[in-house]
């Protein structure tokens, strides 16, 4: 009797901190937009990097006497496979290119790993790496982060961020990689607006509180008020499918006549899914996805998920490779300080085939 009692105060707790309004703060961010008006010179590098990222590999034309160290330290112990993706892509490019190399996979949970993720990075820089590919998703990472950066070695890629932290202006980083996040907000805010044109409330989903949740909820929740749509409820769900599926269930009580769920990742978006699939509300009930992972897509296949945001995965992976590949050539002032890589909006309506045709693009190396 007791144990279960526990476990109803622990969610009431869960429930009550989890609708505490979360503001879009990009204070220390600068967009890419504004990055770009303040470096015009980086408009050149982007489109010229980003041609080479969606072309053939050209090796690098030399023997190399040793091989390159770099550590991935991602939280990718979750359903999304992003992170791993991004592991596999960059291997095989750099195989393709000729680069010598060995990595270090260092993986933890996307929330609550915060001590584990200091160790992780902590040993890769003991391990003597050349780069370090890392995703800072809280203020305490993002100072262990800082104090790298100053010392200039090694070289640090920031994924699954491209807004560019005002704090590291004077030592940035050598790349932010990833795929917008208030782009792809912004994406998923006109696809409400084509399906609700005059309208609607909403339950918001975010992830943990950092980065992420303030770039994708807050920037979608900024668009989304100006094309009249109003937020019932908001939850913090960890990137967690079951605390986004309490979380759906638990609104739903509350706020019955809500016209869609807006899901940060694919963790949520599945959480969200299987919970109107339980109450009879799918379809009935719009609920996106984030990423456009093989998960997501497959749920769009079945009709349990409206539709998502698909990111040309691979090729945040390829742009590491790349990257790397003009350091080692002493071409780095080649590489651009922001690589974002392409959106495509797939939908339920969509066949097959054509969702298909896209994992085949997105997924051209993680998928072989």
């Amino acid at each position: 009797m007791m144990r279960g009692f526990t476990k109803s105060i622990t969610f009431i707790t869960v429930f009550l901190v989890a609708t505490i309004c979360h503001q879009f703060d990009t204070s220390g961010y600068i967009t890419i937009d504004k990055y770009l008006d303040d470096h015009q010179e980086q408009k050149l590098l982007m489109k010229s990097f980003s041609d080479i990222v969606s072309s053939y590999a050209i090796p690098i034309g030399f023997h190399m006497n040793r091989n390159v160290k770099i550590a991935a330290v991602y939280p990718c112990i979750q359903k999304s496979n992003y992170w791993r993706d991004s592991v596999t892509s960059m291997e095989k490019r750099l195989d393709e290119l000729g680069i010598r190399y060995e990595t270090a996979r260092f993986f933890s949970k996307p929330s609550g790993d915060f001590r584990l993720q200091v160790k992780q990075f902590a040993d890769a820089i003991k391990a003597g790496s050349d780069y370090i590919t890392i995703s800072v998703d809280n203020e305490n990472m993002k100072r262990l982060v800082s104090t790298v950066l100053a010392k200039k070695k090694p070289k640090i890629f920031i994924q699954n961020l491209t807004t560019p932290t005002k704090e590291w202006q004077s030592n940035p980083p050598y790349m932010y990689v990833g795929f917008d996040h208030v782009e792809g907000a912004k994406i998923i805010a006109d696809q409400y607006s084509k399906i609700f044109p005059k309208g609607a409330s909403y339950i918001l989903l975010y992830g943990p509180k950092g980065t992420v949740s303030s770039l994708r909820g807050g920037g979608f929740e900024s668009y989304a008020l100006a094309k009249g749509f109003t937020p019932a409820a908001k939850f913090y769900t960890d990137f967690d499918a079951d605390k986004a599926y309490n979380a759906v269930n638990d609104a739903l009580k509350r706020f019955p006549n809500i016209s869609f769920i807006y899901a940060c990742s694919t963790d949520i978006a599945i959480g969200a899914s299987r919970a109107l699939e339980e109450l009879g509300l799918l379809n009935k009930v719009i609920v996106n996805g984030w990423g456009g992972t093989l998960k997501e897509l497959n749920l769009i296949k079945q009709n349990k998920l409206d539709f998502t945001v698909m990111r040309m995965n691979d090729d945040n992976g390829v742009a590491i490779a790349e990257a790397i590949k003009l350091d080692l050539i002493n071409n780095a002032d080649m590489a651009p300080q922001i690589f974002s890589g392409e959106f495509v909006t797939v939908t339920k309506e969509m066949t097959n085939e054509a969702i298909d045709s896209l994992i085949e693009r997105a997924l051209r190396y993680s998928k072989k």
